[in-house]
């Protein structure tokens, strides 16, 4: 076990978690383990491998996390806990999860944790207590290849602190929201989402929109958006599927892309507050490597669309998000009498030809 990086999350947990806090809300650190290993399990569905995840939480906090995608290697097991190098199964790149590191967090910071790995007929049975390893058992199973991941939060951290099942409703709606065909069973109800992002504007929309919501999508991009009378843009960005409260590159290109589309569309020179004033925004960008500011991952850095540490770099993400809207946008806003008429009162020179 690598002591040196379990000693340093123990002595400064917010480096890795963020707020530390009681579970009271959805920021504080508790919610953070939870979504680090299901992350891990988002990241095999996306990748083809198991369309469920069941997730189990007690009275006392806790939590089972089982899913049903390939399971960790044996022999990777300890390896992967213990060190900050990827070494989960092969991902295509677009993951979310933190993988060793995440893992590595939820061992280090949980009073008991336990995974399990099964893979054809066989399961790997790894115990910790606060990073430490008490126990590795490997032995035959008729369990399904997957992964299950127990962990009970260290009091010694996380003083009296408890899981709202609210807030852990909340988390795993927005899961399903993000991965259509995804199911998650939280503690016996089912959560699955047919109509993606859409679904998610038209639920928690607070004010009345003025057009049914645009919803655009690609294997790289989901967008959707409506304008209401509200003054202020409510704009949630995400990363391959992982939401980014601090916003980053991919929400300043978004904003200036958008901005160029109906620019070009509306043959006028738009400023970026113009366009999004009153917009009720979500969109997810899928990226290859990305970079974020922070073990937390609350911002992103990245400016393209894959960069890794050779050198190879894709496409801008500003250059790529306007070339995906300049597809799409045009023929959804020639019938969109509602969004023109929008944009017609925040120019004078709309409709100069």
């Amino acid at each position: 076990m690598n002591m040196e990086l379990i000693g340093h999350i123990r002595l400064r947990p917010g480096m890795y978690i963020g707020m530390i806090g009681d579970g009271a809300e959805p920021d504080h650190g508790i919610y953070t383990l939870l979504r680090e290993i299901v992350n891990n399990s988002v990241d095999e569905f996306t990748d083809g491998y198991g369309t469920e995840i069941i997730i189990d939480i007690d009275y006392d906090g806790q939590v089972s996390i089982r899913d049903f995608g390939r399971g960790i290697p044996f022999d990777q097991m300890i390896r992967m806990v213990s060190s900050a190098v990827d070494l989960k199964c092969d991902h295509k790149g677009k993951s979310i999860g933190l993988t060793s590191v995440g893992l590595a967090v939820v061992a280090s910071l949980s009073e008991s944790n336990t995974i399990v790995s099964y893979r054809e007929g066989e399961c790997q049975v790894m115990c910790f207590s606060r990073g430490k390893i008490i126990s590795s058992e490997r032995m035959i199973t008729t369990e399904t290849d997957g992964l299950r991941v127990m962990f009970k939060p260290d009091s010694d951290v996380f003083a009296n602190f408890a899981y709202r099942m609210d807030i852990v409703r909340e988390i795993i709606k927005e899961y399903c929201y993000l991965r259509r065909g995804l199911r998650i069973i939280l503690n016996g109800e089912s959560f699955i989402c047919e109509n993606g992002l859409h679904d998610m504007i038209s639920e928690y929309i607070s004010s009345a929109p003025l057009y049914e919501p645009i919803h655009i999508y690609n294997d790289d991009f989901e967008i959707v958006f409506t304008h209401t009378d509200n003054q202020e843009e409510d704009i949630r960005s995400y990363v391959n599927g992982h939401y980014t409260p601090q916003g980053g590159t991919h929400l300043t290109a978004f904003r200036k892309a958008i901005t160029k589309v109906m620019s070009d569309y509306f043959k006028t020179k738009l400023s970026v507050s113009e366009t999004c004033k009153g917009i009720v925004c979500a969109f997810n960008v899928n990226l290859s490597n990305p970079y974020f500011t922070g073990a937390c991952k609350f911002e992103l850095y990245s400016k393209y669309m894959w960069e890794y540490d050779d050198g190879n770099t894709g496409p801008s993400i500003y250059n790529s998000i306007k070339d995906f809207l300049s597809s799409m946008l045009p023929e959804l806003l020639a019938g969109n009498n509602s969004l023109t008429n929008i944009i017609k009162s925040r120019s004078e020179n709309v409709w100069e030809q």
